[in-house]
């Protein structure tokens, strides 16, 4: 959270409470609204009392002192008096409307400069999702290869085959997948969810690691490949030239 700044005077916080002294300084440090003197008014013991007493006020407020909503230290860093949000309004009024107004901007200041939690979207999959999309993103979710998936799904359907089956048994597959899928996304994190729906936004995938990784190794398998090509295309090439060379080429 930014801190409370008034009048480009930065207010302390220790615990939940506002340091009274730094508010002091922001005011104009004026002898006669020292934190002493606004502690000793009547009205504000009274104040201290209610919100004592108020179990909405006092919660979220967490002291050193047997208050909840004020702290006084005599020594050390943190010297000074502490007071929780609404004592700061108080004491802000006692000293001048001025302040006050001032004060209350910049508690709203703070609390628009505050980051914004971004707002996570939810992953609702496609009716008629592929088979193959739907073993793709269930291997996601469960954080297994999509190899595993089909193996499973294999053993449940009773077949090698079931993918390449009729438009009958391809139907009841995708509803039966389609319905674990949602059952998956259930126990799925937010957060989870929130990627799979930026990932589709977007036209991307989550890729498994291992799926990531036998990817990259079928990609190496083939750049292999082309590579042998090059250089049988090239020793072929230069047999040309030479036989050219040698009149043995017509």
């Amino acid at each position: 959270m930014p801190n409370l700044t008034i009048l480009s005077k930065e207010v302390r916080t220790l615990d939940g409470l506002y340091s009274l002294n730094d508010l002091h300084k922001a005011s104009g440090r004026h002898n006669k609204h020292r934190p002493s003197l606004f502690m000793q008014n009547q009205q504000i013991k009274e104040l201290i009392q209610e919100i004592g007493s108020s179990s909405d006020l006092r919660n979220g407020y967490y002291t050193q002192s047997r208050n909840s909503c004020f702290a006084k230290y005599q020594g050390g860093k943190n010297q000074g008096t502490w007071v929780c949000k609404e004592l700061v309004y108080s004491y802000a009024m006692w000293i001048s409307a001025k302040f006050h107004l001032q004060v209350i901007r910049a508690f709203d200041q703070m609390v628009t400069q505050q980051p914004q939690q971004p707002q996570l979207l939810d992953y609702q999959p496609e009716r008629n999702v592929p088979i193959s999309d739907l073993i793709y993103e269930i291997a996601q979710l469960r954080g297994v290869s999509t190899e595993q998936v089909r193996v499973h799904y294999s053993n449940v359907f009773n077949s090698q085959d079931w993918t390449k089956e009729n438009e009958f048994i391809a139907a009841a597959a995708r509803t039966v997948l389609r319905r674990d899928m949602l059952t998956e996304l259930e126990n799925t994190s937010p957060d989870m969810r929130h990627l799979l729906a930026m990932a589709k936004l977007k036209g991307l995938r989550l890729v498994n690691e291992s799926d990531y990784q036998s990817f990259q190794a079928r990609l190496e398998l083939q750049q292999q490949e082309i590579e042998k090509l090059i250089d049988e295309m090239m020793r072929v090439s230069r047999n040309h030239r030479s036989l050219s060379v040698h009149g043995l080429w017509g």
